[in-house]
């Protein structure tokens, strides 16, 4: 349970981070484009175990948190977050932390910054490579969707 409130803290602070819609237009405004296959899911390379990433898909935006450990061996997540544009999404790696989730949780003492820059090119529908540069590390994981059932 405070796994996943962490990650969806650490998640609404990438989303804070996103540039904000205009919100004058009276005019409704029309529906994104759907990208021709949904990325949403769970993704992970087999021979890594302990990495993985979470992958949120609207229209032609993603939302990437990529859970991992840093070199020091400490669970690290890190998020981007881009446009869909063709089966490429680029976007900064972002690093965030804060106060501990619960009743005196502080959203305004969330601090996040850019650390890096990270590339998703799907390859298929179930595989993709992930490319990434952050604070001196780089390099790239070979990824493919989650099956709970095999």
């Amino acid at each position: 349970m405070k796994t996943w409130v962490c990650t969806l803290s650490i998640a609404a602070a990438a989303l804070a981070a996103l540039p904000a819609r205009a919100e004058t237009s009276p005019e409704p405004q029309a529906a994104s484009p759907q990208a021709a296959v949904n990325y949403q899911d769970w993704w992970w390379d087999p021979e890594r175990s302990g990495i993985g990433f979470n992958i949120g898909h609207q229209g032609k935006l993603l939302l990437i948190g990529w859970h991992h450990y840093d070199n020091f061996r400490r669970p690290t997540w890190l998020t981007m977050s881009g446009e869909l544009k063709g089966n490429i999404v680029t976007g900064e790696l972002v690093r965030s932390n804060g106060p501990m989730p619960g009743p005196s949780y502080a959203p305004g003492s969330v601090i996040s910054r850019a650390v890096g820059i990270a590339t998703i090119t799907f390859t298929d529908a179930d595989n993709a490579v992930f490319e990434y540069s952050y604070d001196g590390n780089y390099g790239s994981i070979d990824l493919r969707r989650y099956n709970y059932g095999k």
